[in-house]
């Protein structure tokens, strides 16, 4: 915030800095992407915290996205695939960034930014990538790894919301929890099959909460019907009212999903191996079982509903690990690779 030309932003060097944010691999990243809305998430406390001024390069026609209130947003249509590419970066963002005079652009690394070799001399190039270490920004020839968070609307909730939330949600059942988001057809076949097993084995009035499902085929002639509640969409009070949640990562998928549970100390189950998920080896404080083994993640699910020891293990090992992570740290370590070059 600067009042009579004196800035008193909790970090001053960052207070007028200008910055072209390049939304175009946002937009083809996906609603379900955790990259896409850790940038995001970013972005606004970089302006609000740090008085970051934004402008959005937006691909029309791509998927809408829920950017900072304040930024100038330029919306262009373009070809798609790599011609679209080759026009958008290297034409339309110079071009852009030129004309809105910004200190840097910021943009995803790879071939998106071959194109942009001719003004990269010009305007300098804040990049990041998803790798094996996490999420890497680089600027200035500087490499810094911006630790990951949950989402701050995501928390532990006292017993009497949570008994609220599971009324609203599974008729005050429990529940597990699985956000199936763009998830194939046989892997949500999966789930449900494990959740027979599970069902059968136990006898329990457990109940399946699975959110982004669209049409199921043969879910009427499910056996466990009456016991699975479909969600549209994934809204707050899902993951906190939950017994566990059942985590399958996605492709470039940095692990946000688990630090939400853990911040809601809710357990977790994640389905996948151990080479490749989460773009590195999978944290303490979950159980994990492979893709596709149905009679595992039945076991697993078992364990949790008879086994309190073990639930309440891995929701104090998830919330010790979650705890202190917030996108104030995320942000500031960009703002200090920023102050740095």
């Amino acid at each position: 915030m600067t009042i009579h030309g004196v800035c008193h932003c909790e970090a001053p060097y960052l207070c007028r800095m200008h910055i072209l944010l390049d939304c175009r691999p946002l937009q083809k990243a996906g609603i379900s992407s955790e990259t896409r809305w850790f940038i995001i998430t970013c972005a606004k406390e970089l302006g609000t915290g740090y008085g970051v001024k934004w402008v959005f390069l937006l691909d029309k026609g791509g998927e809408g996205l829920d950017l900072p209130a304040g930024g100038k947003q330029l919306v262009h249509k373009t070809l798609s695939g790599r011609p679209g590419d080759w026009l958008w970066y290297g034409w339309l963002m110079p071009r852009a960034a030129r004309r809105e005079k910004v200190d840097l652009v910021m943009t995803a690394r790879g071939r998106e930014t071959s194109a942009g070799k001719g003004f990269a001399n010009k305007i300098p190039l804040c990049t990041w990538r998803l790798s094996d270490e996490g999420l890497i920004f680089s600027f200035g020839g500087t490499d810094v790894r911006a630790p990951l968070a949950p989402d701050e609307e995501v928390r532990s909730l006292p017993v009497g919301e949570r008994e609220k939330l599971k009324e609203e949600i599974a008729e005050g059942r429990e529940y597990f929890f699985a956000d199936v988001t763009g998830m194939g057809a046989s892997k949500v076949i999966n789930l449900l099959k494990a959740f027979s097993l599970f069902k059968k084995r136990q006898l329990s009035n457990m109940r399946l909460v699975l959110a982004g499902a669209g049409t199921i085929d043969n879910l009427d002639s499910y056996k466990y019907r009456e016991d699975v509640c479909l969600h549209p969409v994934r809204t707050n009070g899902l993951i906190e009212a939950a017994y566990a949640v059942i985590h399958t990562p996605r492709r470039n998928d940095p692990g946000i999903a688990i630090l939400n549970a853990w911040r809601a100390k809710t357990p977790v189950i994640v389905v996948a191996n151990e080479a490749g998920a989460l773009n590195g080896p999978l944290p303490e404080g979950v159980l994990q079982v492979k893709p596709d083994d149905t009679g595992s993640l039945a076991e697993a699910l078992k364990s949790l509903y008879k086994n309190e020891g073990i639930r309440n293990e891995l929701i104090e090992k998830g919330a010790s690990r979650a705890a202190g992570l917030s996108m104030r740290g995320s942000a500031a370590a960009i703002g200090e690779l920023l102050k740095t070059n």
